[in-house]
């Protein structure tokens, strides 16, 4: 059934597991993980069904430990208990049928092949030992036709010139016989005339003065491998390769050399003919015939000369051969030697011959070496060479054709390439000689001498006999020391062919083997199929347990546990309901739907239809909670950064609601609603929802501060106002699509009004929630408000305030010692580690003492300026790294990097004066690096501690060096900074930079979609997005750009004709000051570490300095000469769509140009932006500022620095800012191009804000007049308790519905 299951059938069976698994008075409280919410006795049935209400999930992994009803017993029994065991337990036999099965078939197919497999390796070993037989003696009749050409020719030579014996010398000996010696295995070919005693002087003679043709010879070996060299050269240069063709060929002047040298070298072949002295045969050795070696091909080189005229008849070795044929012995007209241990000279091919040749040649002093021995035995073989073609007992033999024969060579290609193994052992019956060897396919390897064959194959053994050639031995006795006794036997080499364990191995596996892993895998496909057809019949039933424990651990958490019932309860019915309909079939419900009309089954489904799921419950206190300053602080903050706040924020709310045992309802928004008295009711509900409102104000003041280091400025001034309200609330299910746990009634509504009319930090109570406590004995904790609110529908309320006192332990203190099981340890809070780590606190280089000197607030907002200047440079650093790394990959050398990292510490330092000059200067933006924009992401820098501890310790300073103004004020600094980073992410995270096409119908390869994209973002933003250096510049110049301001305008600073105004030509004063300092400190020796991370060349520092001057002085907007100077850069680099722009005639250069200036423009504008950012704000941002920078000119005014009075001119004066600066300003970064999104919103909430200034404006200067004034006379002890003022501070949302307001 399991496998037959329906999307449906799933549907309800998840639905019916969870009503049986939610049914808590049938369930053992010891086998279900409620996430530790239901183990604490003590606090009786209505804590425990609290608890229950607020369940979150089940533990899903251990499905084993679930409890759910017999539906025949009605017993409790594990969800896997007896019914799945013995289906478990089926499995198992069936797999143990199927392994048992599977070992027998084996095991009679293996015995079987075995058998089968031993008359399959006697046929495969017959077949392979025939090839080899068949191999053999085709090489041998090769061999021995090569040596019988070569005689032919020598003879035919004779004929036609008429050459008397023994004086032949075959003119172009290479040429002819180097094509016979190649149609067979021989390495070497050549003869040997016979010379009787009484020529053995002139034959010296004669061979002393035909030397020349071993010289011919090799010319004739030069002029073919040359040829060779040119034809590889000329297939090289049609299909070029990257293999290096002198492995094999000599180059034009290894060539040359050769040719020139070795055309006028010496070739010292023995005087005279060379007769072995040692020999056990020759009793003789001046007494003739002689047998010297003439003419061989390929001819011997130079160090090997003297090989020639060498006497092979006096060698043991050969002289039996020779006899033979001489006394007319030989029953064959070729003979073989002895397997020899040496070579004539290493000839195996022409390459050989003449690389023997150019050694010898161009290493004279090596020439002198002994002839080195073969590398695998090896045999002479010898054919005699008569007068004429007809041979016949009366013509005399007058030379014998000889070849050497490598063994090695002659055992290779007998086999195909798919036959390995085989064994072949060459004996000589004549010497007991014997000479093994291993053929794997075509390739033959000398084992060694004597039978190395395995000895189980002896009865295998093949033993062809090679009857071409014969090889002879002596037959005589020892007491008969006479030449003419002597009497030579011929024998035949034999070769013993046997198998090996690796051919008898490849046979087995090849079949045995083979049949039997193919029975075995058919078994086992059939059982992987049965196992893979139980799991996912498992893990389907795995799935719909799943669903239905999520179903339940959902509905627990959405509704209280008396309304989940009800709901399951309504669910399971209606399965049941549908699963006897289904069980109809399709037949019996088409005759039914014909039978009932369509009012009859309206009927029906109106009587099955329940009632609504609601209660009313009429001891209750519900709670309002909103965040103060929620709505301007998220105006200017990431969707991220705003869901990062309320995660961190309303997660530890709904811990302190578990361990408070309050029933959270729902969060709106930054509205957080809970109640207290339902589900289950509750004597001391105010008391305990008066608890929990006064734990979560204690920790939102922990988390703001906290979070301010990571969320940036503003963040510390959040708060909570709190509103609570005790009555009758109507509580159910809103059925629907998206059913909803939701209250109703005039509590709730009141509750909504008591928070809304609330102030920060306090928590507003109505005269109801105070009767309550005051029952409960709590009379103490509150106080009466002063004045009367006024609530819609409500009239004159009477209200009261909550203490909140802010101690340590503040939970011991409010319960008074009478539920001291409830007191809570805030550790448990799960609140990010980074919030608590103290080691951002620590300074070195004596900035103790400094940063003791800020404000808490301000040590906050320095800390999180460096971790955002800290993130930049980082990313710099890692940007510098892979340009580099680059640069070396493609073979460049960047000397000045490398000289400038160590230098850099001095670059720049002692610039000073007037800025001006500098100011305006075009940024050069870098090109593109495609890698750099690929890899920044996977190459994370973190900065050294020193560093690190340079870039705190300057920041800590430069926030010293801030004046405590209202508005020019590190407050604002950050603000700025805050704003500049939003502006470089929204300039890289346009959404039309998300998506590219590539072109799949191009069969050329098309860059990745990272390339393509950073491609398209650089020139979309003109260098800017790609530029790490650039990012870091601005938030650095907007950091310091008002540091040290002495809170009035330049104007002022003019007119006084200070120290500054005579230092700054009495222009743009205080951004230049501030420039200085910040840049002087930055220049000063302990900050060494820190420039070498921010620039590390001279181009670098340039770069640098001008982006900051640049901002820096961007920030006077109301120098007459600078904005007509701006003006104009706007005019040049984005000139009206309506203007006519020349099209440049050249370069590349020219393009580049007008993107730097553009780019040059484009961070002017969003300096300016991020300075007056708060005026394209949210309408509470801009106020804030407004009156900050209102009462600080004031101020001056007050102070006789400011002779217009601000009350005057202020209200005309921002909305001549908002038209002539603000509007303009926002209006140019949306048509530069490169911010697509943001400034359309910069641009409208701008608009708003001077259209709301016009409107009330006049009234706002009079409330920021009287309120500076009630500061200057002490009403107001500090800016804070301004921010507290409900007419400057409450945001719009102020309605008495909370679902509206939001």
């Amino acid at each position: 059934m399991t496998g037959t299951l329906d999307m449906e059938d799933s549907l309800s069976v998840s639905q019916e597991g969870s009503s049986s698994f939610a049914d808590e008075h049938s369930m053992d409280a010891d086998t279900i993980d409620y996430d530790g919410l239901g183990n604490d006795s003590s606090h009786g049935t209505n804590n425990h069904n609290a608890t229950s209400s607020r369940r979150t999930h089940f533990d899903v992994e251990d499905n084993d430990k679930k409890v759910k009803k017999d539906k025949k017993g009605d017993k409790p029994m594990l969800a896997n208990g007896k019914k799945i065991s013995s289906t478990f337990r089926w499995k198992l036999f069936v797999i143990f049928l199927m392994f048992v099965n599977t070992s027998i078939v084996v095991i009679a197919t293996s015995v079987y092949l075995d058998n089968d497999a031993g008359r399959e390796f006697e046929r495969a070993f017959n077949n392979a030992a025939m090839t080899v037989a068949d191999g053999v003696h085709h090489e041998m009749q090769g061999v021995t036709d090569s040596l019988q050409v070569l005689g032919e020719t020598i003879t035919s030579y004779c004929q036609d010139t008429n050459t008397q014996w023994p004086y032949v010398t075959l003119p172009n000996f290479e040429q002819r016989v180097t094509s016979i010696r190649k149609s067979s295995v021989l390495n070497i070919m050549g003869f040997l005339p016979l010379i009787d005693t009484e020529e053995r002087t002139s034959w010296e003679g004669y061979s002393a003065e035909n030397q020349i043709w071993i010289q011919d010879s090799y010319n004739a070996l030069l002029a073919a491998r040359l040829a060779e060299l040119a034809a590889q050269e000329a297939s090289f240069s049609e299909e070029p390769t990257t293999t290096d063709i002198n492995d094999n060929t000599l180059d034009d002047n290894t060539s040359n050399n050769v040719t020139n040298r070795s055309a006028g070298t010496e070739y010292s072949i023995s005087p005279e003919i060379v007769v072995s002295t040692t020999g056990q045969y020759n009793l003789d050795p001046t007494e003739g015939p002689f047998a010297p070696l003439w003419q061989l091909s390929p001819p011997p080189p130079p160090s090997k000369a003297a090989v020639i005229n060498t006497d092979l008849m006096s060698s043991d070795s050969f002289y039996l051969l020779f006899q033979a044929f001489l006394r007319g012995q030989a029953p064959s007209e070729f003979a073989i030697s002895h397997v020899v241990p040496m070579s004539l000279y290493s000839a195996s091919s022409t390459n050989d011959a003449v690389d023997a040749a150019e050694h010898d040649v161009t290493n004279p002093q090596s020439s002198n070496e002994t002839t080195d021995f073969a590398a695998s035995p090896q045999s002479f073989l010898f054919h005699p060479i008569h007068t004429s073609y007809i041979q016949h007992h009366e013509d005399p033999i007058q030379a014998f054709a000889m070849g050497i024969l490598p063994w090695e060579d002659f055992f290779s290609d007998l086999l195909p390439d798919d036959i390995s193994g085989i064994v072949c052992v060459l004996r000589n019956p004549c010497d007991a000689q014997a000479h093994s060897f291993l053929l794997q396919g075509r390739n033959a390897t000398f084992l060694g001498r004597g039978d190395l064959h395995d000895t189980q194959y002896e009865a295998s053994k093949h033993q062809p006999i090679l009857t071409e050639t014969v090889s002879y031995g002596v037959v005589y006795t020892e007491e008969d020391q006479r030449h003419s006794s002597r009497q030579v036997s011929p024998c035949h080499y034999t070769i013993d062919i046997y198998p090996s364990a690796e051919f008898s191995s490849e046979i087995h596996s090849k079949h045995a083997v083979m049949f039997t892993l193919s029975i075995a895998g058919v078994f086992i496909g059939t059982g992987l199929i049965f196992l893979a057809y139980v799991y996912l019949i498992g893990n389907r039933q795995n799935k719909v347990m799943a669903i239905a424990m999520s179903t339940s651990a959902i509905v627990s958490s959405l509704f209280p546990s008396t309304v989940r019932d009800r709901i399951l309860q309504e669910a399971q019915a209606e399965v049941k309901v549908r699963m006897s309909d289904k069980s109809k079939g399709r037949a019996a419900a088409l005759r039914s739907s014909r039978r009932n009309s369509l009012k009859q089954i309206q009927e029906k489904r109106k009587e099955k239809r329940s009632k609504p799921n609601a209660d009313l419950f009429p001891e209750t206190t519900v709670l309002f909670a909103d965040i103060v300053g929620f709505t301007a602080w998220s105006s200017v903050r990431e969707p991220t950064q705003v869901f990062e706040l309320l995660e961190t924020i309303y997660h530890s709310f709904d811990e302190i609601a578990r361990r408070r045992k309050v029933f959270k309802v729902e969060t709106i928004g930054d509205c957080y609603v809970a109640a207290t008295g339902l589900p289950e009711p509750c004597k001391e509900h105010a008391v305990n929802m008066c608890r929990f409102a006064r734990d979560c104000l204690y920790v939102m003041e922990i988390l703001t501060k906290k979070l301010e280091v990571k969320l940036g400025p503003d963040t510390g001034e959040l708060s909570m106002r709190f509103g609570l309200h005790s009555g009758a609330v109507t509580a159910g299910v809103l059925r629907g699509e998206r059913s909803r746990f939701q209250l109703f009634g005039d509590t709730v509504n009141t509750a909504a009004r008591m928070e809304s009319n609330g102030k920060r930090e306090k928590i507003h109570i109505s005269e109801q929630t105070a009767e309550q406590l005051i029952k409960s004995g709590k009379e103490d904790w509150f106080e009466a408000r002063e004045d009367k609110i006024i609530a819609k529908g409500k009239g004159e309320l009477q209200t009261y305030w909550l203490h909140n006192k802010k101690v340590a332990a503040p939970m011991s203190e409010i319960s008074d010692g009478e539920d001291s099981s409830v007191d809570i340890d805030y550790d448990w809070l799960d609140l990010p580690t980074e919030l608590f780590d103290s080691n951002r606190s620590k300074m070195c280089l004596g900035t103790n003492e400094i940063r003791q000197c800020l404000s808490e607030q301000n040590q906050r907002l320095a800390d999180w300026n460096c971790n955002q200047l800290a993130m930049l440079l980082s990313n710099l650093v890692a940007h510098r790294k892979i340009v580099l790394e680059h640069n070396f990959a493609n073979g460049t050398s960047n000397q000045e990097y490398e000289e400038s990292y160590m230098r850099n510490a001095h670059v720049g330092v002692g610039d000073s004066g007037s800025i001006l000059k500098e100011a305006g200067n075009t940024v050069d933006m870098p090109l593109y690096d495609a890698k750099a924009f690929v890899e920044i992401d996977d190459m994370p820098v973190n900065l050294n501690e020193r560093v690190q501890q340079q870039l705190q310790d300057y920041v800590s300073i430069i926030c010293s060096m801030y004046i405590d103004h209202p508005f020019h004020s590190y407050q604002h600094a950050s603000h700025c900074t805050m704003n500049i980073i939003k502006l470089l992410s929204n300039l890289a995270a346009s959404p039309n930079h998300t998506s590219f096409a590539h072109d799949e119908s191009s069969g050329r390869p098309c860059a990745t979609r990272d390339e393509e994209q950073g491609r398209f973002l650089y020139e979309k933003t003109f260098g800017i997005s790609a530029d790490p250096m650039t990012h870091f510049a601005l938030a650095f110049a907007i950091l310091i750009h008002d540091a040290d301001h002495p809170g009035v305008p330049n104007s002022t600073l003019v007119r006084e004709n200070g120290r500054l105004s005579r230092i700054f030509e009495k222009r743009s004063i205080a951004e230049q000051n501030s420039f200085q300092c910040a840049w002087d400190l930055l220049m000063d020796p302990g900050f060494e570490e820190l420039r070498e991370a921010i620039y590390a060349s001279n181009e670098e520092y340039h770069r640098f300095r001008q982006i900051v001057v640049n901002a820096v002085v961007a920030t006077d907007l109301f120098d007459e000469e600078l904005n007509v100077a701006r003006q104009q850069r706007w005019d040049e680099a984005f000139p009206k769509l309506n203007q006519k722009i020349p099209l440049p005639e050249s370069s590349l250069g020219d393009i580049r140009d007008m993107a730097d200036r553009k780019a040059t423009v484009v961070l002017e504008l969003m300096v300016q932006a991020s300075d007056v950012a708060h005026t394209m704000q949210h309408w509470h941002v801009y106020q804030k500022w407004n009156q900050r920078l209102f009462h600080e000119q004031l101020k001056a005014h007050k102070a006789g620095r400011l002779e217009e009075d601000p009350c005057d001119y202020w209200y005309q004066g921002e909305l001549d800012f908002f038209d002539t600066t603000v509007i303009p300003l926002a209006k140019k970064l949306r048509s530069s191009g490169a911010f697509e999104v943001c400034f359309d919103e910069y641009l409208a909430c701008a608009r708003q804000n001077r259209t709301e200034w016009q409107r009330r404006g006049q009234e706002i200067v009079s409330e920021m007049e009287k309120t500076f004034e009630a500061i200057a006379m002490g009403a107001l002890s500090s800016r804070m308790d301004l921010l507290d003022d409900e007419t400057t501070l409450h945001d719009d949302d102020t309605t008495d519905d909370p679902y509206k307001r939001v």
